[in-house]
This record gives structure tokens, sequence and C-alpha cells, in this order.
């Protein structure tokens, strides 16, 4: 079935040419390149990207999606910090890339405008665990409404839904107050796909090490009043 692969032509287009530039630029594949997402877990990797000048953090509006996928699937990125959903699905259908471990946990949190429960809960197309997770919060009958990632908190704010599963990050970036509500549920909201050709290099390495002295440093201890915790990636496998 490809009817969920088919991207109008204008947005395929537009894609390619971001493929292209990325893949060509600086007139080599010198260093390591991370697919980042725009989360709490895309923000604590691209620091510890940024710890070192071979190694570059790119961050995209979704990294679960047919975006990310791509550039994936054409050589452009390295490494990717994506969903488990989405990364199940993907190592599924591409045998270049490993699950290498678990970025975050707890990083999904239950937001609403008010402190009414909830009887339509947004979440995010193809996560499944999100929606897990809320039903198990809530413990009763709840419609869930699978949206884009970028949607939910437009649609929370205009009252589409009462409450919508958010990281963590959209929650400290919103305009207005909310009221939040973690989900811990023990389990990674994002992980770290690598492709199999860079383990073990000394750009890797390098990357794994930075990130794990970061929080060994204490460096995302201000996400902890969220239960937000961030997980040491294997040196080796």
């Amino acid at each position: 079935m490809f009817k969920e692969k088919i991207l109008p032509l204008g947005v395929a287009a537009a894609l390619v040419g971001v493929i292209i530039f990325l893949a060509t630029r600086g007139g080599g594949h010198d260093g390591l390149r991370i697919a980042s997402s725009n989360d709490a877990a895309g923000t604590a990797v691209a620091l510890a990207a940024g710890q070192d000048r071979h190694t570059t953090a790119v961050a995209l509006a979704d990294c679960c999606g047919a975006q990310a996928e791509i550039a994936l699937e054409a050589g452009v990125f390295d490494m990717a910090v994506i969903c488990p959903d989405a990364a199940l699905v993907f190592l599924q259908t591409s045998d270049s890339f490993v699950l290498w471990g678990g970025v975050a946990q707890n990083a999904n949190v239950l937001a609403s405008m008010t402190d009414a429960a909830p009887t339509r809960v947004g979440y995010t197309l193809g996560r499944t665990s999100q929606r897990e997770a809320a039903q198990a919060l809530l413990g009763y009958y709840v419609e869930f409404i699978p949206m884009n990632t970028i949607s939910l908190p437009y649609a929370l704010a205009r009252g589409a839904v009462d409450a919508a599963v958010l990281d963590v990050l959209a929650v400290i970036n919103a305009d207005t107050e909310l009221f939040v509500t973690p989900l811990q549920t023990g389990r990674p909201s994002s992980v770290l796909i690598v492709h199999k050709d860079i383990i073990d290099t000394e750009y890797f390495n390098n990357f794994i090490q930075n990130f794990n002295d970061l929080i060994d440093r204490g460096e995302f201890n201000r996400w902890e009043k969220f239960y937000v915790n961030f997980l040491s990636l294997p040196e080796e496998r």
C-alpha cells in the first residue's frame, strides 16, 4: 500500500531540494548529522552535538513524519531522535539503522486549558504510546483525536480538544499557562536510531560521551520537576 507515502507534488519537490542541499553542502559528508526534533529530547541531543564541531543536529518539525523518514532513507542523516512508535515501524523496513537506546523518559505530558476532566484528547497521529499513557492516566472513556504534532497546541488553544498530549518543551514555550499532568510510563518517549556505518567511529563515540557527560553534570536537571528523565546512551553494543 502506497497511499500513505504519496506526497503532494509541490511538497515532494521541496523536500527533494532540501535533501539534495543537505547531502551536498560543504563538499562532503565530513562528521555526523543528526535529525533532531523540536522537543525536550531533541534539545538535549542538539546540546550534546554542539560540543563537537564535527557533529550537527538539524531540527525538523516532526522527526516521526514522512519528512524525516525520507531524509533517513536518502542518507542525509546518520542518526535520528524519534518516538519509539515511529522507530519500530522504520526499523522494520530499513536494514541500515539500529535502535541504539532511549534518550528521554516521561517527556510527554497531558496539558489542558482548565482543570476540568477532559472528554476529547488530542495526540500525535501514529503514536499509540501517547494514547495508551493518557488513557491509563484518565481511567475512563475518552475520545482520542489523532493529529499532526504541530497542530496540537492550536487545537488545544481553540477548544477543538479539551486536553492534548504534548512534549514538555511545548508546555514550557506555551503563550498561556496550562494545567499539566505528567504521564509517567517508565518507557522511553524518545529513542536514538543510528546508521550501522557510523558505529564505533570516533565521531560517534565522541557524541555518546558528550551526551552522557551532560547528564552526569546535571545539565538537564531543570526538567525533573516535570518528571522527565534523560537516559545515558550505551557506549557500545
